[in-house]
């Protein structure tokens, strides 16, 4: 009975110094300086350059960043929306008006304050006037289609494009 006892307390012993060595284990782990929010350096005899933790993409900061840099993307693709629909109606006013004066120009002059609106940046609305005022810039048409869709709603489409082919094409 004797060996029993010792046997048990031996067992005890041992599960104390398992999980004892697992907490020793961890506490050298934070006191080295490692963590979960630091990122592994490279051996210095690398050639390969470490970036900055401030330098690194969304994909390492973590899921508020990622929801960052998405809904910065939208932004940015309204924006670039409403740039080219201003760049283009520009482009329509000054070949149908024949003037880049937006004083001689009514509709050109309206385009642009509904554009300054709409804050698109003057550089943009200045490109646009010039690319007009070049003799192999493309000639906007505006189209208007009418369509059915599904449970027999009528469309009526108004599409701005350089080609009327391919702007009959997409709408399909």
């Amino acid at each position: 009975t004797i060996q029993l006892i010792a046997y048990d307390y031996a067992e005890q012993i041992v599960q104390y110094l398992v999980q004892t060595m697992k907490y020793a284990c961890f506490a050298i782990a934070l006191l080295s300086g490692a963590s979960a929010f630091t990122v592994p350096s490279t051996p210095a005899s690398s050639a390969v350059k470490q970036e900055s933790p401030s330098r690194l993409s969304p994909l390492f900061m973590g899921r508020a960043a990622a929801v960052r840099a998405a809904t910065k993307g939208k932004t940015d693709a309204k924006k670039a929306k409403t740039n080219a629909y201003y760049g283009k109606k520009i482009i329509m006013a000054v070949k149908q008006g024949g003037s880049s004066d937006p004083v001689a120009n009514l509709q050109l002059g309206m385009l642009i304050k509904a554009a300054k609106a709409n804050s698109v940046p003057m550089d943009n609305i200045n490109r646009a006037i010039k690319r007009a005022t070049e003799k192999d810039a493309a000639d906007f048409t505006e189209s208007t289609f009418e369509a059915y869709g599904v449970g027999g709603a009528s469309f009526i489409i108004n599409a701005l494009s350089d080609n009327a082919n391919r702007c009959t094409a997409d709408i399909r």
